[in-house]
C-alpha cells in the first residue's frame, strides 16, 4: 500500500511538472487579461525552444491600427537546411507592454503541405490550438491578379487558408508553397 501511495505521488509530480514546464505552449502565460500571452512568458518560452532573439524594431501595424515593438525569434539552424528560407516567430508588443499580435512562418514540406516538426512549426501549431483554433479547416483561396488567358487565371497564387475567431483573439493560417504563415492578433 505504501508503495502504491509513493507511485501515485510520483506520477502526480511528473504530470504537474510536465504540464507546467514542458507541454506545448507551457510558459506563454495566456490568460483572460493577456489573451495572446505575456511578452515575458513568450520571450522565455521561445528562447527555451532554441530560437535566437533578434534586436527589436519599431513598426506601425496599419491594418490593425497600432504601433508596436517587433521582436523576431529566429531558428538560425533552419536557414542552411532550407536553402535560405527562414523560420521565425515575431512578437508585436504595444507601448503598454501588451502582446497585440504574433506572427510566424515555417517551411512546408512540399510532399505533404503539412507542418514539419521544427521548433517554430511545432510552437505555431500548438499555439494555434492553445488559443482555441482547434483542428484547422483549410479552404482554397486565390490571390493576386485575376487576369484570364484562355480561361486560366494568370499571376494568381493558390493558398490554403484556415481562420478562427475566439473573442478577442483572431487567427489565420495560410499555406502557400514553400511557406506556412500563422498570424494571431487581438481585434
Amino acid at each position: 500500500m505504501k508503495g502504491l501511495v509513493i507511485l501515485l505521488v510520483l506520477a502526480g509530480a511528473l504530470y504537474f511538472g510536465y504540464t507546467k514546464f514542458y507541454r506545448a505552449g507551457a510558459g506563454t502565460e495566456i490568460s483572460a487579461t493577456a489573451p495572446l500571452g505575456t511578452a515575458k512568458g513568450l520571450d522565455r518560452h521561445l528562447v527555451k525552444l532554441g530560437l535566437e532573439k533578434q534586436p527589436p524594431t519599431r513598426q506601425s501595424i496599419a491594418p490593425l491600427g497600432f504601433e508596436a515593438t517587433a521582436t523576431e525569434y529566429l531558428d538560425r539552424g533552419m536557414i542552411g537546411k532550407t536553402g535560405g528560407f527562414k523560420e521565425s516567430v515575431v512578437l508585436f508588443v504595444d507601448d503598454k507592454g501588451t502582446v497585440r499580435a504574433l506572427a510566424g512562418m515555417y517551411i512546408l514540406p512540399p510532399e505533404t503541405q503539412g507542418a514539419r516538426t521544427t521548433a517554430v512549426s511545432s510552437f505555431l501549431v500548438n499555439y494555434w490550438k492553445q488559443l482555441g483554433g482547434g483542428e484547422p479547416q483549410f479552404a482554397p483561396r486565390t490571390t493576386g491578379s485575376q487576369a484570364k488567358v484562355f480561361g486560366q487565371a494568370i499571376f494568381a497564387r493558390q493558398q490554403l487558408v484556415a481562420t478562427f475567431g475566439k473573442d478577442p483573439v483572431q487567427g489565420e493560417w495560410v499555406k502557400e508553397e514553400p511557406m506556412g504563415n500563422l498570424t494571431f492578433y487581438i481585434k
